[in-house]
Parts: C-alpha cells; structure tokens; sequence
C-alpha cells in the first residue's frame, strides 16, 4: 500500500471521514479503455480479422488476468495481444511483431491520457473537505494512479492518500485506524459494489454508491451487504447526504 498523509493529520483527527475512491468516481477512466478497444478493433477488421470477436476474446482474457497481473498496468495490453493471437491463430493469420507492438502501444494509450474529472467532482470533494478530513482509497497500479491524482488537482484536498493493490475490509479498516475515525459515523463513496461500497459496510462505515458503467470484474458483486446505504445520482449527492446523516462534531476541518 502506497500512503501518502498530509500535514493537516498531524493537527487533529476527526470521529468522522469520508472515503473517496478515485476511477471512474472522481475521474473517468472506464472509457478511456473502451476507446482504446473500439481502436485496436479498427486495426484488426482492417487485417480482415473480425474485431468484435476479438473485444469479447480480450475481456474474456482481461478477467483470467486479474489473477496473475491483479490491477497492473500490465494486465490490459498483455490481454489485449493474447487475444490477437488467439483470433488471428482460429482464422489461419501470420502473426508479426509489427501487430503486437502496434496493439501494445495503442493499448497503453489507456495509462498515458489525461482522464476527464466527473461533473462536480471537484465541488464534490472541496465541500466534503471543508467539513471533515477526507480521505482517498484508490485501487491500481501505483504509477497510473499517481498521475491520475496529479491530473486530476484534486490531491491537495485529501488528509490521507491510499494507493492499494485491492480494496477489502482490511483496506478500510486501515484507513479507520489511521484517522483515528469511528467507523459508524464514516461514509466511503464510490462507484462498485465489491471495492467501494461493501467491504464498507461489512466494517460498518456507511457507503453512498453512485453507480457507474464497470468492467466486468467490478460486477463480481450484485448484492449490497448489510449496513447503511444509499444510492444516489450524482457524486455531489453522495456528499450532501453523507454531511446530513453526520453526527454534529467538535473537531472539523476549516482550513481548506
């Protein structure tokens, strides 16, 4: 786990935090990689190889390699050339290093592009922050989720910065501990049931889902543990509701 804590933890923790994760809740990045597909599948209908059946031959492969690359930078273009290899063998198509070096460069387009900030994110976070410390919990790889904070201006906000490799119970109860926060008076807001919302609840923080379009593995949960919840629209909706539901506090940050 990658942590970065700001000055302000040393001047005082709150009961009380908010949990934001980053992907796809602060900025988008799931269509950064849906691009990246539709591009590579241009390429590879223009070699007379169908390119819809190679996208549904990469994310077949994308999901086997959670398990050895995890969230790894790696994981995406090595998916995306197994699949190549796998759609150009069933149709009887040479394979030169040219097709794997160009799928692998537009591929990696993924980690390189700005990704855009969610409409109110910023607003979002600023707000949350005036009130009580935020924290971000962001799961990938640490080198892209770096530059993703950086691009996105949003890091000067956050008391606590955790780049984890997943996110589970442990994960948030770290989090806890390190804030010195009381779990029920908490909120973790975010996008996925199985990374952001649940393992929450299952510590028994409060969750505010904002539900957005998730690769498959994000799907591997489609039922809300037990605990308090809300779904919501919005990002901004997650905080107000969040700030409403808290117990009123003595220590709350106005520095910000």
């Amino acid at each position: 786990m990658k942590v970065s804590v700001s000055v302000s933890t040393l001047l005082g923790m709150s009961e009380s935090v908010i949990v934001f994760d980053g992907d796809d809740t602060l900025w988008a990045t799931e269509p950064l990689y849906e691009h990246a597909l539709q591009q590579i599948a241009e390429y590879i209908d223009g070699q007379d190889i169908d390119g819809q059946a190679w996208i549904a031959a990469q994310r077949e492969r994308d999901l086997e390699n959670i398990k050895t690359f995890g969230l790894s930078r790696h994981r995406f273009p090595t998916s995306c050339i197994q699949a190549f290899i796998q759609v150009s063998t069933m149709a009887g198509r040479p394979i030169s290093d040219n097709d794997k070096n160009l799928i692998s460069t537009l591929a990696k387009q993924v980690f390189l592009t700005k990704a855009s900030l969610l409409s109110g994110a910023t607003e979002a976070v600023r707000r949350a922050a005036a009130a009580v410390p935020v924290v971000l919990l962001t799961a990938g790889d640490p080198w892209v989720q770096q530059r993703r904070i950086e691009d996105s201006g949003l890091g000067r906000y956050f008391t606590l910065i955790c780049i984890v490799s997943k996110k589970s119970e442990n994960e948030f109860c770290n989090v806890l501990a390190a804030m010195s926060a009381e779990a029920d008076q908490s909120w973790s807001i975010g996008n996925s049931l199985p990374s952001d919302i649940n393992p929450a609840l299952r510590v028994g923080m409060n969750a505010a889902w904002v539900p957005a379009n998730v690769w498959a593995y994000e799907n591997r949960e489609k039922r809300l543990a037990s605990g308090r919840s809300v779904r919501v629209e919005s990002i901004v909706d997650a905080v107000s509701t969040a700030l409403s539901l808290m117990r009123p506090m003595s220590t709350v940050r106005r520095d910000t």
